[in-house]
């Protein structure tokens, strides 16, 4: 109960129900015994994940053919709904499988591939997507991993619907998850060469003078970055494998541990060695690139947990900002390295789920169940290397293998996957012993944000309501405070400044609901005043190096002010502060009249994250994403 109410399941605890399953989904995933990666030397191709004893015989792959024939048009449309992450290799297998030459029902094929976030994506399918006319619906699932198939699955049980997850969904791919450590602290570290066990990083993270001992003083903390478990695989393998290594039982969590309090206060202190939490790895790779080409690798981050595929797109200069669009860019300056604890890891499969839906007819289908028999063929495959993946066997691309520097240790064993009942457990604990958040919501109010948007509302209204969601995302136990920046030019001090201090949410829940219900525009957009004051309000005597003390700014504007403080003024602030107390300014583009650019640049220099509502009405999901990061 917070703020004398009580509070209805937060976004965080919401995700939990659909984990129940995904020990099923990554059991076909997974084996149950030691798989070997071995670095590329003179083989054709890069030895991968490898059979044991207890395994099936290593797949063969069959030859694809095409038919005599094509079949008949018009070509029957198979809709392929795609992760982000899958959108490259899904576009490559369709276009390698030359649907207008096959033939399926008697129709040739024509494939369409549409993405959305994974997250997202399992909503729709849940409900069965309402707001899609049925003939543009999908008719495959490709998410990035079986996880999503299970939350869905689990999902529409516990709203009484019908499932139209398959029991068996094929994946494409073994992709393992691994420690993404930039080259020089990799090298410094003797990583590559003696890989880590699980336990190793864990201790790494937790001594104050990991680098310091490794010839490296002025690199500071050895700091990790981690997906969030409640929206990213890496995430979860990554807050697993911290409680079995602290548990003892890396392999065998018992279904009782997770519960145990002694345990989860070691788990709370691991957790202080994150920087803050991602909703994405291209998030954290965006800033080490960024940080990379600025001479200073190690000031952002020491590893990220990730999947290997990641490494190669980074060392190859693909960036995405937003973890949504990808750009070319040439090769970083300081390159990843896959690390692979040398006591296990586990893998994610890239699954194709044909949906058994109404929706999808008899000839659809033929073509869809064509489509996902041509990717495990020999051709099909050859596309899963060539996009970054091992494939079923395995095996990498040769040079694939050499630009993502995969197989940097001599052999890695696949992790069980403790059932379903530990695993929900762990995500469900996240809330409890995650990293602290000490937050300032600092909201533009300045006169342009009276301006009506395309469903009526004013630009405030469509903040206030976003920022009113934010909130569930938090505990009562995290810090948020609330603070608006506007002037006149008779009076240039920024105000109203500092609405709600910054303090325990159980306790002021309702003060910030209604100070962000009363918010009212004024005037000028003393951008540059603003941050550097609300930068300087959070590094003083309330910081706590124990939580993640963080600025989240919304602005629709440029800075358009009497106020003398000049954009050189603020950076010189920023930098000043970064070398002492770390405040992450996040910031918010709202509206097409936000300077980007110069939001780019705050959270920049603060190691945080810009992002982009320039469409009003999507403020509510773009904040909702931002404050994963807490």
């Amino acid at each position: 109960m917070v703020g004398g109410r009580h509070y209805s399941p937060t976004s965080r605890q919401r995700w939990g129900a659909g984990w129940l399953t995904i020990g099923l989904a990554i059991g076909v995933l997974l084996a149950a015994g030691v798989v070997v990666v071995r670095a590329a030397r003179s083989a054709p191709a890069q030895q991968g994940p490898q059979t044991s004893a207890t395994q099936s015989a290593t797949p063969t792959f069959a030859q694809d053919a095409l038919p005599s024939a094509p079949g008949a048009g018009p070509c029957t449309p198979v809709r392929v709904l795609a992760s982000f992450e899958n959108r490259p290799v899904l576009d490559a297998l369709a276009a390698a499988y030359q649907g207008d030459k096959r033939s399926a029902g008697g129709h040739c094929v024509k494939m369409e591939v549409s993405v959305a976030q994974s997250g997202l994506a399992q909503a729709d399918v849940v409900a069965g997507f309402p707001k899609v006319a049925a003939d543009a619906r999908p008719a495959v699932w490709a998410p990035d991993s079986s996880v999503w198939l299970s939350l869905a699955a689990a999902n529409a049980g516990a709203q009484g619907r019908q499932s139209v997850i398959p029991a068996v969904a094929k994946g494409i791919a073994a992709t393992p998850i691994v420690l993404a450590v930039p080259a020089p602290q990799a090298e410094a570290a003797g990583w590559r060469e003696a890989p880590p066990t699980w336990a190793d990083y864990i201790r790494a993270a937790g001594d104050a003078g990991f680098w310091a001992g490794r010839g490296q003083p002025d690199w500071g903390a050895f700091q990790i970055g981690r997906t969030s478990p409640l929206t990213a695989t890496s995430g979860l393998i990554g807050l697993l494998a911290e409680y079995g290594v602290l548990d003892g039982h890396l392999d065998d969590l018992p279904s009782d541990a997770v519960a145990d309090a002694g345990l989860r206060d070691k788990v709370r202190t691991a957790e202080l060695a994150i920087v803050h939490y991602m909703a994405s790895q291209e998030h954290f790779f965006w800033h080490v690139r960024q940080a990379g080409d600025a001479g200073d690798a190690h000031a952002f981050v020491s590893a990220v947990t990730s999947d290997e595929k990641a490494v190669w797109d980074y060392n190859r200069g693909i960036v995405s900002r937003d973890g949504v669009t990808r750009d070319q860019q040439p090769p970083p300056k300081v390159a990843m390295v896959p690390i692979y604890p040398r006591d296990g890891t586990f893998f994610v499969d890239s699954p194709l789920a044909v949906l058994d839906a109404g929706w999808v007819d008899a000839t659809t289908r033929a073509a869809a169940e064509d489509f996902v028999r041509f990717a495990g063929t020999v051709q099909g495959q050859a596309v899963v290397r060539a996009s970054g993946y091992r494939d079923l066997a395995g095996q990498a691309d040769r040079d694939v293998a050499a630009v993502g520097k995969y197989g940097d240790t001599g052999a890695v064993r696949a992790l069980r996957v403790p059932d379903a009942h530990v695993l929900a457990a762990v995500q469900d604990s996240f809330s409890d012993v995650r990293k602290r958040a000490r937050v300032l919501f600092a909201i533009d109010l300045s006169g342009s944000m009276r301006q009506p948007i395309a469903d009526g509302r004013t630009r405030l209204a469509a903040a206030q309501a976003a920022m009113l969601a934010a909130l569930d995302h938090f505990t009562g136990d995290d810090e948020v405070g609330l603070a608006g920046f506007s002037n006149t030019s008779q009076d240039t001090a920024v105000a109203p400044g500092v609405i709600v201090p910054v303090g325990p949410l159980s306790g002021q829940h309702d003060a910030l609901v209604d100070a962000v219900n009363h918010l009212e525009p004024a005037a000028q957009t003393p951008l540059y005043a603003a941050v550097s004051t609300f930068a300087e309000t959070m590094a003083g005597a309330g910081y706590d190096p124990n939580k993640i003390n963080a600025v989240v700014l919304l602005s629709d504007g440029q800075n358009d002010t009497d106020d003398p403080t000049s954009d050189v003024q603020m950076s010189d602030r920023l930098t000043a502060l970064g070398h002492h107390q770390q405040v992450l300014i996040f910031t918010l583009a709202f509206g097409e009249d936000a300077d980007k650019t110069t939001l780019q640049l705050i959270s920049k220099l603060s190691h945080a994250h810009f992002y982009d509502a320039t469409d009003p009405l999507k403020v509510t999901k773009v904040l909702g994403d931002l404050v994963t990061s807490f």
